[in-house]
């Protein structure tokens, strides 16, 4: 589905979605996935809110036990409350790239869909 959500997971009690073939129910348990993930394993209120997500998405992609490893890990001089050029450089060593190019490419999406939406706004404002 669209969430790329396993059934599961969905059906987890942390979620408790029994059927993700329909695309509400799939974007639903994907949404509460997300928060479960922020609540129970991203939690650190000293952590940046935009850190919190980025591990959260690395979480959602590869795991939360495996993100908490690897930020584990990180104890060799790299930040284990940092995702870029710090936890992304240990999971790219330890599990490969696909969560690494998961979450930059969220990042380049959000980035590229903020900068067309605050350009359209600033254009419509000069227009009025």
């Amino acid at each position: 589905g669209v969430m790329q959500l396993l059934q599961s997971t969905a059906s987890d009690k942390s979620v408790g979605i029994d059927d993700v073939t329909t695309l509400d129910n799939n974007i639903h348990a994907g949404a509460k996935y997300m928060a479960h993930l922020l609540n129970r394993y991203v939690n650190d209120p000293g952590l940046d809110p935009a850190v919190r997500m980025d591990l959260a998405w690395a979480s959602y992609n590869a795991g939360p036990s495996k993100i908490r490893r690897l930020r584990a890990l990180a104890d060799r001089g790299l930040d284990p409350n940092k995702w870029f050029a710090n936890v992304e450089v240990i999971a790219a060593e330890k599990i490969g790239r696909e969560t690494v190019d998961y979450v930059r490419n969220i990042n380049k999406y959000y980035l590229a869909y903020k900068m067309y939406f605050d350009a359209l706004q600033a254009t419509s404002a000069t227009v009025h």
